[in-house]
């Protein structure tokens, strides 16, 4: 039964990705974990790509004078569990992000790495590629489950707003 309701979530995830034109497919082994919704895989041919996670976004490390949200190293720590040294397969849009990343499903023996982080409280759900429902739901189950960084949902600032006031107090 969850193998069947993680393939429809795969197949819903992917449709709408696809919608973005999502037709490039990049797989590797991934060497380096750089947060809880990046990392860095090697392709034999292709060598080092970067890939953030879409649909998800994870709380930011310290950045500059900026300083770690709450979870992201347990976040970044997760994520590494889930894909450090194994082979990946990502499904990407054709262009990159703003700041040089493919922007990807990624599946690893056969499960959406992009949801498992939705479902285990350990990123927020991205609406910047469009609105998807399975996406919504897993976010809200972990959220009423108070998974990962749920826990202390009081104190769980998305990053989008974190990043906002990071560049506000430079200024």
């Amino acid at each position: 039964m969850k193998t069947a309701v993680t393939l429809i979530g795969l197949m819903l995830s992917l449709l709408t990705i696809s919608s973005a034109k999502s037709d490039v497919i990049i797989s590797g082994i991934v060497q380096t974990v750089l947060s809880g919704d990046q990392m860095i895989i090697t392709h034999p041919e292709l060598g080092q790509q970067a890939i953030r996670l879409a649909q998800i976004d994870a709380p930011e490390l310290a950045l500059g004078s900026c300083r770690a949200q709450a979870w992201s190293d347990i976040a970044q720590k997760a994520l590494s569990q889930q894909v450090l040294g194994l082979n990946v397969q990502a499904s990407c849009l054709e262009r990159l992000d703003s700041e040089g990343f493919a922007v990807c499903q990624v599946v690893v023996d056969g499960e959406n790495i992009n949801q498992w982080m939705l479902s285990q409280g350990h990123a927020w759900f991205d609406r910047s590629l469009g609105n998807n429902i399975w996406l919504q739901q897993l976010e809200q189950e972990a959220k009423r489950k108070r998974q990962g960084l749920w826990g202390n949902a009081a104190s769980a600032i998305p990053p989008w707003q974190q990043r906002a006031q990071c560049i506000g107090n430079r200024r």
